[in-house]
């Protein structure tokens, strides 16, 4: 990853664009290039008032996109662990907020097959 890392925002709820989004987007080497959520009339809001080229519905279709280094989980917390499990799984980077994820015999195995 060289230059500004490509970021992902999933999760456009209250904590996404009133702390994580802000600061990603004030941080010089990072680029916000797409927002992921849920709502769909929520996140293409979100994309639109902070400039942000990509609205995806799903974690799962930004996942073969090969211009999104990283992605950042902002999400309700028993979705934290699904989600980080396929975005790491597709090779993208994640940082997520939150305590300590839990992940499920299926999920640690899947990580164990994909990280080796």
């Amino acid at each position: 990853m060289g230059g500004k890392v490509r970021l992902a925002l999933v999760g456009c709820g209250f904590m996404g664009q009133a702390v994580h989004l802000p600061n990603f987007l004030k941080a010089r080497g990072c680029e916000v290039v797409a927002v992921c959520e849920l709502r769909e009339k929520l996140g293409r809001a979100v994309a639109e008032r902070y400039r942000i080229p990509r609205y995806y519905r799903s974690h799962r279709d930004l996942m073969d996109a090969s211009d999104i280094d990283a992605a950042a989980v902002i999400t309700a917390d028993d979705l934290h662990a699904p989600i980080t499990v396929d975005l790491l799984s597709s090779g993208k980077h994640v940082l997520r907020s939150g305590g300590a994820l839990k992940l499920s015999s299926t999920a640690m195995l899947k990580d164990e097959k994909n990280f080796k």
